[in-house]
């Protein structure tokens, strides 16, 4: 089986499950749509930005995406700073993550993963961390109608 195919019937199983899930399961769909805007290159706020290397999912930093959106999930907030005062760095850090570099996206209300892509590639830092040649792997999550994506590069 081709992994088009099998990327798109993964997408289908998803969506038709998404109905009894309430925090979507983010590896597969969200990796690969990163992954093809890296390799396609895009356009950041009239910015062209060349093709990167794709990257790969990490478990440390799902965790760190997920405390965050469970965070702004539950105290009905969006910004990078934690209620404790946390930057991105910080709760990576508190993952065991050791990182040299980090980006972080967040985006709330946006009910599918295409539509909250569309989103992080319509604003311009989004856009970038998305397509950053120094971040090698990443994490996501969705909590509710909170969405984080986190990026970093271990030292």
């Amino acid at each position: 089986m081709n992994k088009l195919l099998k990327y798109t019937l993964g997408l289908v199983l998803l969506s038709s499950l998404s109905s009894c899930i309430t925090d979507e399961p983010l590896i597969n769909p969200t990796l690969g749509l990163v992954n093809d805007v890296r390799q396609q290159g895009c356009t950041c706020a009239g910015e062209v930005m060349p093709p990167v290397d794709p990257i790969t999912w990490n478990d440390s930093l799902e965790k760190a995406a997920e405390n965050h959106s469970l965070d702004m999930s539950t105290n009905n907030f969006l910004t990078h700073s934690s209620t404790d005062g946390a930057n991105p760095g910080d709760r990576i850090r508190a993952t065991g993550y050791k990182w040299d570099s980090y980006a972080e996206n967040i985006a709330e209300g946006q009910a599918t993963q295409d539509e909250v892509m569309d989103y992080w590639l319509y604003n311009e830092k989004d856009c970038k961390n998305i397509m950053k040649a120094n971040v090698t792997e990443m994490g996501a999550a969705k909590t509710g109608e909170h969405w984080v994506q986190v990026f970093a590069k271990p030292k």
